[in-house]
Formats: structure tokens, sequence, C-alpha cells
């Protein structure tokens, strides 16, 4: 591991349907967009330095499978977490 490496932290930018529909209280997801554009934004802002994907926010684990194929990178994401000190809490569709 090579901790000359800030720990990089992204955000969702302000433009994408997910975060409208979060940040607008919005009753409708376009789940497939959400995927895409996820995953294009994802592997923009990959580099090869990095070796893991951290998702800590509980939108976002239902997309942990298309984030891997695109970028390969090992995933850790808060639902799983959770599951694992708390077993039967998290619905599994959330957990793959």
């Amino acid at each position: 591991e090579n901790s000359n490496y800030a720990k990089e932290i992204i955000g969702l930018p302000s433009g994408m349907h997910l975060r409208r529909v979060i940040s607008e209280n919005l009753s409708e997801i376009d789940i497939d967009l959400v995927a895409k554009e996820l995953a294009e934004f994802v592997s923009t802002q990959q580099r090869p330095h990095h070796k893991h994907l951290v998702l800590e926010c509980t939108n976002l684990p239902p997309y942990k499978a298309v984030l891997k194929r695109k970028t390969g990178l090992d995933i850790t994401d808060i639902l799983s977490c959770i599951e694992a000190a708390r077993p039967n809490t998290i619905h599994s569709q959330f957990l793959t």
C-alpha cells in the first residue's frame, strides 16, 4: 500500500439523476439511467492507484454490480457492513 495517496472522496454531481431524485425527493427513479450515469461517472474518476471503492451512501449499493463491472475494483458498501454486523437486517436484493 502506498500511503502517499490521499483518500479520495467524490460525491454525485448535481446534474445526475440519482442526486436529483434524492435532493428533490422525486417519487420516480430511472434505475437504468442511474446505473449508466454512475458507471460512467465513477470510471471517469478512477485512477491507476485506486484499489478499492467504498459506497457509504445507502442509495448506492443497488448499483454495486454495475460499478464493479465497469471499474474492476473491489467494493465495500454500507449495507453489507450493516448486514455483517446485524444479520437479516438488510433485504437481500440490496446485498448483491
